[in-house]
């Protein structure tokens, strides 16, 4: 059976509604309850014939429900209505069914006109009804049992943030049309920007809109690092035909800013190979602060995702309705508030419309101001007043928190799980991490748990436990904890400087950007004692600090013979390349001895045998006075690139090129356009085919004529390879697929009425 118990009294109305309309063949209008004589549901304002009277009762027994029903037959009296139905959200035995027909005998055909959750159940699991339950999206996710895959690791890749809270998210859900807007983007365009002031939605309604096609057979990617979107776009290719959505979350974030402007045209080389993919769909989203610093930054990547070319469509979020705004508002107290005292306040001289029209009103600190956590120590007279207040000063939602409620080794966990991530951390490492921070502070009680105390006061207030296929992993309840806490950080040079001397790990050094602190760690030995994410990635951060500082340090000798023994596992091509090279330094290479690695010729030959062509000539004119007169070495460099130069040439992916397809068909005045004329498009094909190979070729020599002469020989008989170009033809089939229609900022909504809105508040 579908999950009932994730609609609100309201949503399960619209779903009754909907199901009514279909089965009856008439539409259904709503009424709010006070002015309707007890009408949930009619065929008509005036003079209904049929009416519809909906009990979402899961939480109240049968004979509350009997008793609820009783009341409504005096009412029923009064309208004189033909036909009346009852739906209700309970299992019923057919001696109850008959209880409730026998109360309204006189308006019923048959007992049928009671419409039990087993019906309604039936209604929507039968294939021919499959648009109504796909309308309401709570329903139709839980039918789909993705849920219970999300520790699936075939489906969702390194998801474990994003999806952790996937069932409780999916409960507080409201389906905007922005939601429905981004379906129906995805589906036509495959390439989705979500833009948005914090806490507007746009994590979550990504994260929904990711379920929505995992239950439809998709696979799962996920990444917050735009700086290895090489890395991701390989891992893509590998199955071109496999069905996968992509997500970018907070794509023009801080790594953004971060990263080189060559791997800013990775983020275009991979929207286009997505267009180009049958299969393959992605989704970007960003803060509409950053998006705009990121169009300043790099007018030319950022534009680029206006052009026709790239068919990105982006959403706006920010622009929320006031009936959205009323669904967001009445679905978290509906679920959240545990005293009804604490809704009825809401509800009292229409306090909701004071909320919904709030000029700061933002989804997130509603979230804030309905956890009962936060107003467990104000009464019901004050929770309006803390509701405006908090919209007053939304940067004050989580000051009183942090600064009046909590204590000061809470105060201090926040600060270390912050200092070691932005999305999600070991338990075990936070621990550690934590502990040694408390080692540094004086009248801490030792003879407590401070971790797990302090762990389960901030649970649900400031930070969530994930489940990660067993393993236990930590995070901020939201984003905007780690917005607070930087804000909070940057004004504190004495909490930085706390943090930094207790730090367990080279993580927190990085992200709170203390690369002095780093500096004088290497030159005391301390480095060596930090926690890194593994033996390798410990060791090769240390080789490459070591190289890149011109640092000459004997304790380090074994940590560089580590990096070149395991030197193969290091998947960041260009920074590798780079650390080959400069070990080359003489003054490295000698004091180090690093002769024992890079002048065996079998080991030398393995590690330039995981180059590209493009690196190797200038790894080759920086080391190859070293093998002056070393027998074999030419012939092995030659091999190394006539197989680097067949690997380049064997699979030339043609979204990491340049080329507008529009002015190649442009060329011949939209010939293309025309029904049939598939010769012209196959000419225009091999065309952009060809002017690929060229670039490719001409690549290849220009990079073998900047060789000195003296190293330019041992290739002079190197042959150019067949170039084989792969997807031009789905690149110009999905730029003609489909006529373009940029929906720029495309959420738009109808103005709604207080009527709409006391529609949802008045039941």
């Amino acid at each position: 059976m579908l999950n009932y118990g994730n609609l609100n009294d309201v949503e399960f109305e619209y779903l009754c509604q909907d199901i009514m309309s279909k089965k009856l063949g008439v539409p259904m209008r709503r009424f709010a309850s006070g002015k309707d004589g007890g009408i949930d549901l009619a065929d008509s304002t005036h003079n209904p014939k049929i009416i519809v009277q909906v009990k979402h009762y899961i939480k109240t027994d049968i004979n509350g429900l009997i008793r609820s029903l009783q009341k409504e037959i005096d009412k029923v009296k009064k309208i004189k209505s033909i036909q009346y139905y009852i739906c209700c959200s309970k299992e019923l035995s057919a001696k109850k069914i008959n209880e409730i027909y026998t109360i309204f005998l006189d308006y019923m055909d048959s007992d049928k006109s009671v419409i039990t959750i087993n019906e309604i159940d039936e209604f929507l699991t039968d294939k021919e009804n499959i648009d109504v339950l796909r309308k309401h999206y709570k329903l139709w996710i839980s039918s789909t049992n993705i849920l219970q895959d999300l520790n699936n690791n075939d489906i969702f890749i390194d998801c474990e943030s994003l999806l952790s809270s996937s069932s409780k998210d999916e409960k507080y859900f409201v389906q905007t049309d922005a939601y429905n807007q981004a379906l129906r983007c995805l589906s036509k365009y495959k390439t989705l920007f979500l833009i948005g002031d914090p806490g507007v939605g746009k994590t979550v309604t990504s994260k929904m809109l990711i379920l929505y096609y995992a239950a439809k057979g998709y696979r799962v990617r996920y990444t917050t690092d735009v700086t290895n979107l090489a890395s991701l776009k390989r891992s893509l290719v590998q199955d071109r035909n496999a069905k996968e959505i992509i997500l970018l979350d907070d794509c023009f974030g801080q790594a953004y800013f971060e990263m080189k402007l060559s791997q800013g045209t990775e983020l275009l080389s991979l929207i286009r190979f997505v267009n180009a993919s049958k299969n393959k769909v992605l989704i970007l989203n960003s803060r509409v602060t950053i998006f705009q610093e990121a169009r300043k930054k790099t007018p030319e990547i950022v534009s680029s995702l206006e052009n026709k070319e790239f068919k990105v469509q982006m959403i706006n979020m920010s622009a929320i309705s006031d009936l959205e705004k009323a669904k967001i508002l009445y679905n978290h107290m509906y679920f959240r508030t545990k005293d009804e005292k604490y809704f009825q306040v809401i509800k009292a001289s229409k306090n909701y419309l004071k909320i919904i029209k709030h000029k700061n009103y933002n989804p997130r600190i509603i979230e804030f101001v309905s956890n009962p956590n936060k107003y467990k120590d104000i009464t019901e007279s004050k929770y309006f007043d803390f509701i405006i207040q908090s919209l007053d000063n939304p940067h004050m939602v989580w000051n009183n928190e942090y600064e009046d409620r909590i204590q000061i080794v809470d105060r201090c966990l926040l600060m270390t799980l912050y200092s070691l991530t932005n999305t999600i951390a070991s338990y075990e490492l936070t621990e550690k991490c934590f502990i040694k921070r408390l080692k540094n502070m004086s009248g801490i009680d030792s003879t407590i748990n401070q971790f797990e105390c302090s762990l389960t006061r901030l649970q649900e207030s400031f930070i969530k436990i994930i489940d990660d296929n067993g393993h236990k992993k930590l995070s901020m309840v939201n984003p905007s904890v780690n917005d607070y806490l930087k804000s909070k950080l940057e004004g504190n040079p004495l909490e930085l400087n706390n943090i930094l001397k207790s730090a367990g790990t080279i993580t927190q050094y990085i992200r709170l950007n203390a690369n002095e602190k780093i500096s004088d760690l290497f030159k005391t030995g301390d480095i060596l004692e930090l926690i890194f994410e593994s033996e390798f990635e410990k060791n090769r951060y240390i080789t490459e600090f070591i190289v890149n500082n011109s640092i000459t340090n004997i304790s380090y000798k074994n940590n560089i013979y580590y990096y070149l023994e395991y030197f193969e596992n290091d998947i960041a091509y260009e920074e590798k390349a780079n650390i080959l090279i400069r070990l080359f330094n003489k003054e490295i290479f000698y004091f180090y001895g690093l002769d024992k690695f890079l002048l065996n010729l079998e080991i030398f030959g393995d590690i330039l045998s995981g180059f590209e062509f493009k690196d190797l000539p200038l790894i080759f004119l920086t080391c190859y006075h070293y093998f002056e007169g070393v027998e074999g070495f030419i012939t092995m460099c030659e091999e190394i690139v006539d197989n680097a130069i067949y690997f380049c040439c064997d699979s030339v992916d043609a979204t990491l090129f340049d080329v507008n397809i529009g002015l190649w068909l442009d060329e011949n005045e939209n010939i293309y356009i025309e029904e049939g004329n598939e010769k012209y498009i196959y000419e225009t094909i091999k065309e952009i085919e060809n002017y690929i190979k060229n670039i490719v070729i001409n690549e290849i020599a220009e990079i073998l004529n900047e060789l000195p002469s003296n190293l330019g020989v041992w290739f002079k008989n190197t042959l150019c390879h067949h170039v084989n170009v792969e997807g031009v033809e789905d690149m110009v089939t999905a730029y003609i697929k489909d006529d373009y229609d940029r929906e720029d900022d495309c959420y738009y909504y109808e103005p709604s009425s207080d009527h709409d809105i006391d529609l949802i508040f008045n039941r």
